[in-house]
Order: C-alpha cells, then structure tokens, then sequence
C-alpha cells in the first residue's frame, strides 16, 4: 500500500492490537464481503421499525470506511470466502470480523437471514465490528505515553478533541517554513506534555506510512502557539519493531523535530510502555539530544 494507510482492518484485546494491511482492490475477496453484508444490513435495516439509530449510524460510517472497494457480485467471492471461513479460526486474521463474513456467506448463498429480529428464520446480530484505525491509533499513542509518564512530573494533556484555547498569534512577515495559523483559529495538536504549567513538548499521531513536511509544519505551527520548542510527530510501523525507533529530524527554526515510530503489532503491552517511558524522558530531559545525532534541516524533510 502507497501513501496513506487510511484505514484498515483491525483486531485488539486488553493487550495487544495487531492489524491486517491490505490494498481495497477489486481482488480482495474480503473486503469486497463485507462490503456486500454492510450494504445488505443497511437496505434491511433502513426498512425495519426495529432499527437503532446507533446502529445505523456504525453501519453508515463502516460502509464509508469501505468506500474505495469495488463493488462485485456475489459469485465472484462466494467460493473463496466460503474456503476461507473454513480455515482454523485461530488463523483468522480478521477474528473480531468473522460474524460479517459469515453473515456474507449466508447471503451470497441465498439465504435470507433476520437481522432486524422481525421474522423466524436465520437469526444475526451486528456488534460494532469496523474499528476506525485512525482514531484507534491517535488514542492508542496518547494512552501509551499517558501511562508511561504515570510516576513522573510530567503531566499529558489530551487536546486531540480540544478546538477553543489557545489562539496562535496573527500571521506576520518571517522566514518561517509554514504559515501560522490565523488568530480566529484554535491550536489543537493531539497532546501536549507540559510540567509546572510550562509545555515540553507537542505531539502528532499520524496514521500514514509515508511521513511529509506538512506534517512537520503543522506539529510546528502548534507548537507556537504553546511557546514550544520540542515537537514529536508519531507514525505507525508497517514493520515489527522490536522498540519503538526515535530519530532527530532536525531543526525547523528553532523547534527540534523528532520522529518516532511505534510498531502496532507487538506482543507485551509492558515493554512497550517501559519503551516509551525511557523515549519520553529521553526527549523530555535532554535538551543536548541534537548533539549526539546527525542534524538535518527539517525543511528538507
């Protein structure tokens, strides 16, 4: 997959969270099923007295998610799903989706079953089975370094659903490389780690596998706003890394820019916190970091 991951499909227990990457194409048979039982629920549902706003509304967002896949008959993914739904469940990367694929395979078969809970027949219930991966990984990283800091005089500040304080100044004449935002719109990086009411550091979850300046300039235009001079963007591995990998972008004016990327298949949910916490620190306390690596102009990024 090229450029942005966009969305994904997805799996998680209390701890662990590993995720499947797979191009929407007209080949993935799997994705084209659950397009197919999404829009069947939807059609059934839309006609049904019995039906939940808060369903529906999970089933229009799951059919949103699916957009880019094409769309395609039933016979043309009916005998692989069926092969497919026939494998060890413990190899089924999609455990948590295996319901709708079923639910597939009952249609695509000719089979009418009762979703709405009107009729005798073939009963099926629909949990919120489409996670959206983006929102998924934004709170993951913010819980992680949450809990990470969790004993330290830090303090994190969740502001990836904040939009009224604080302002960044009015534009003005400089050589900067991105452009303030406007006095009458509000600064909201996804979280800002401050102590003693002073900001250390601003960060940025970017669910994308290719990192661009514009990322840069944004995670920096925030960080005016909050007389900071430490920013952190955050990108998901499509690699298993054994520890999160902390590189030093550079300096974009005078804010240091780091990268940092965070594998979103690991096994032991403690390392990876025990991982954070000393990047965290490391970043939080070492204002000669810039010293012991190589030093590019963030700009060039």
């Amino acid at each position: 997959m090229s450029g942005t991951i966009n969305r994904a499909w997805a799996r998680g227990r209390y701890d662990h969270l590993s995720t499947e990457f797979y191009e929407f194409d007209y080949s993935n048979f799997l994705n084209q099923a659950m397009k197919f039982a999404i829009g069947y629920l939807i059609d059934t549902m839309e006609e049904s007295n019995n039906s939940i706003q808060q369903q529906m509304n999970i089933l229009v967002e799951s059919r949103t998610i699916l957009e880019s896949v094409s769309e395609a008959p039933p016979y043309l993914f009916l005998s692989p799903l069926r092969d497919h739904l026939s494998t060890d469940v413990s190899e089924e990367p999609y455990l948590s989706f295996r319901p709708l694929l079923n639910l597939a395979l009952l249609i695509a078969s000719g089979e009418t079953p009762d979703v709405a809970g009107e009729a005798e027949g073939i009963q099926f219930s629909l949990p919120p089975l489409v996670l959206d991966m983006e929102k998924t990984f934004e709170q993951f990283c913010i819980a992680i370094f949450n809990k990470s800091l969790n004993g330290e005089s830090f303090e994190l500040l969740d502001t990836s659903g904040v939009s009224n304080t604080p302002l960044l100044h009015p534009p003005v004449e400089s050589n900067h490389f991105w452009t303030p935002v406007r006095a009458t719109e509000s600064a909201h990086p996804d979280f800002v780690i401050q102590q003693r009411d002073s900001s250390w550091l601003i960060g940025e979850v970017k669910y994308s596998l290719s990192p661009s300046s514009s990322h840069i300039h944004q995670v920096c235009a925030h960080a005016d706003a909050f007389s900071c001079n430490t920013v952190l963007l955050i990108y998901p591995s499509k690699t298993t890394l054994k520890s999160p990998r902390l590189e030093m972008l550079g300096f974009l004016a005078e804010k240091r820019v780091f990268r940092l990327w965070i594998s979103i298949d690991f096994t032991s949910l403690d390392k990876l916190i025990e991982s954070i916490n000393m990047t965290a620190l490391a970043l939080l306390n070492s204002e000669d970091y810039s010293n012991k690596k190589g030093v590019a102009n963030a700009s060039q990024i």
